[in-house]
């Protein structure tokens, strides 16, 4: 029990670092991108991600192994909504018409942590009071658009430019079903598909790549923010979410996630020099409030 009790310690505080490596994404991948271009950067983000934690696979004993014994629907399944929500989301930044466009992708994208809690119940088939949750879910939602966009939010543009907006509502519910499928089919189970997906999703980015033609700007500062960007955020960062999905707490962890929006805007506050309004702050208070909310709703 004891044994038990620890592990599920251990799988939830990896969850918590996957969220914090999160909240270092929009700043990092924002900056990539703007030098190297959409697809490009998280193509070779991913490409970075898949090598590095391939060589770490291999230096394991038996892991190729314990991979392929890995339940298949988990390794097709999953391992095909994976690929496709990291191209419908970079498609999703990629496509948008502009700065203002692009804080509503990344709006609708942040519906995932709500979407995850809501599939659980028929997926996980978890039992919760639901008034409760949908009133979290809107508070916490709500406290997002505030922090995000300073209350100057209308989503007009969804009426001339709706591919944006429809690519990252359909990259929340893809990450909101992995999620919830990953815990149901790889609950307790060893070996560690994730360097495959990665490889699969950077093939899949180089795919698009002749959609946007850019001119990438090499630098110092890009190669290192590259590779922070495919170490710490993408690999580190999906490996431990992978982690906390088979074996923490899901729950208070998914609740946990409501703060990874909140940690971006203050982290891209400090490393792109963006003030930070009184809007943010009360999207803040009603981010917690409402993560609160959820996590009492589903005991």
């Amino acid at each position: 029990m004891k044994d038990v009790f620890t592990r599920s310690w251990a799988g939830t505080a990896a969850g918590i670092l996957a969220i914090l490596f999160w909240g270092t994404n929009i700043a990092f991948s924002r900056s990539v991108m703007e030098q190297l271009g959409t697809f490009t950067a998280g193509a070779l983000s991913m490409l970075i991600a898949g090598v590095a934690s391939m060589v770490y696979l291999a230096s394991q004993r038996g892991a190729f192994r314990k991979t392929i014994q890995l339940p298949k629907r988990y390794l097709f399944i999953c391992g095909g909504i994976f690929v496709a929500e990291m191209m419908v989301i970079v498609a999703a930044i990629g496509f948008a018409s502009d700065h203002q466009q692009l804080i509503e992708v990344t709006i609708i994208n942040y519906l995932w942590p709500s979407l995850t809690l809501a599939f659980a119940m028929p997926i996980l088939g978890r039992r919760g009071s639901m008034p409760l949750l949908a009133l979290g879910v809107i508070l916490a939602f709500g406290g997002i658009v505030l922090a995000l966009s300073g209350g100057t939010v209308s989503f007009r543009s969804f009426w001339t430019h709706p591919a944006p907006h429809l690519l990252a509502l359909a990259a929340a519910i893809l990450w909101a079903l992995y999620s919830n499928l990953s815990h149901l089919w790889t609950n307790e189970t060893e070996g560690w598909a994730t360097p495959f997906f990665f490889l699969a999703a950077a093939a899949g980015l180089f795919v698009l790549l002749p959609f946007a033609p850019t001119s990438p700007q090499w630098s110092i500062r890009s190669v290192v923010e590259l590779f922070y960007l495919g170490l710490a955020p993408t690999m580190l960062g999906y490996i431990l979410w992978d982690v906390a999905l088979r074996r923490g707490r899901i729950i208070l962890v998914v609740t946990l996630s409501y703060f990874i929006p909140i940690l971006s805007t203050l982290i891209s506050s400090l490393y792109l020099s963006i003030p930070i309004g009184e809007a943010a702050w009360l999207g803040c208070i009603m981010v917690v409030a409402g993560a609160l909310l959820c996590h009492r709703s589903l005991p």
